[in-house]
């Protein structure tokens, strides 16, 4: 996989207006193929130190039969990501006759594979993210508070109220998102897409990033401004912002 490591600068606000005041630090990381592989999602579980892995996944269930729904939630295709479940939430909207999961899990670094394929998924970058945070409750439940903004998003987005989305202003959720995470000393994640494919950006303490970059530019390719600056031209965007 490439990595980048720079510093957020007004240059960036042309990805997420605002971003330079949320965090003074960025890694880009994009895979050489169409996905990650087993070993790049094992240095990343591996690579923050004393940082956890956490993701978030929201979803209506993938099933048929309401009982089977209530079974899966939202991380029940993928039962190596369930043991480590934090939180959970459950939204029954009756006007649409809908219910939507969201659910909180800390990642363990023996899941890997599960990882990669949850991260493989089309819709990774719309209804998920992960992050790096101390490992505590109590940065959790904030983590979890964190992320009830992006499952805002994702909702809105999956009921076509596209005005409405408007309204809220996207990019200010995910930088609220952003600063909470960096707030409580973690490494905020979000995925991004450029050229049909999917990498993950992290955002927060320089110190903290360029530790990572070093613990695993051995077996990875650091790039410069000039390669990411090719992957910005190829339309580098994420998905969550509309």
């Amino acid at each position: 996989m490439q990595i980048h490591s720079s510093r957020i600068t007004k240059e960036n606000d042309f990805l997420l207006s605002g971003i330079a005041e949320a965090a003074p630090w960025a890694i880009w990381i994009l895979p050489t193929g169409l996905t990650l592989e087993e070993p790049d999602a094992q240095a990343l579980l591996n690579g923050f130190g004393d940082l956890r892995c956490i993701l978030w996944h929201t979803s209506d269930g993938g099933a048929h039969t309401q009982r089977v729904k209530d079974h899966l939630r939202a991380l029940g295709e993928w039962p190596d990501l369930t043991r480590g479940i934090f939180a959970t939430g459950t939204l029954n909207y009756f006007s649409l006759s809908r219910t939507t999961y969201s659910d909180v899990a800390w990642i363990h670094a023996c899941a890997p594979a599960s990882l990669v394929a949850f991260l493989s998924r089309s819709t990774a970058g719309i209804d998920s993210t992960l992050s790096f945070i101390p490992g505590d409750d109590r940065c959790a439940q904030a983590w979890t508070d964190a992320v009830q903004g992006l499952e805002w998003l994702w909702l809105l987005r999956t009921t076509r109220q596209s005005s409405a989305i408007a309204l809220l202003n996207a990019n200010s959720i995910l930088l609220a998102y952003i600063r909470l995470t960096t707030a409580i000393r973690g490494v905020a994640g979000l995925i991004f897409e450029v050229g049909g494919r999917s990498g993950l950006a992290f955002f927060g303490d320089q110190n903290i990033l360029d530790n990572f970059a070093n613990q695993i530019r051995g077996g990875h390719g650091l790039v410069g401004k000039k390669i990411f600056d090719q992957w910005y031209s190829n339309g580098l965007h994420f998905p969550m912002s509309p």
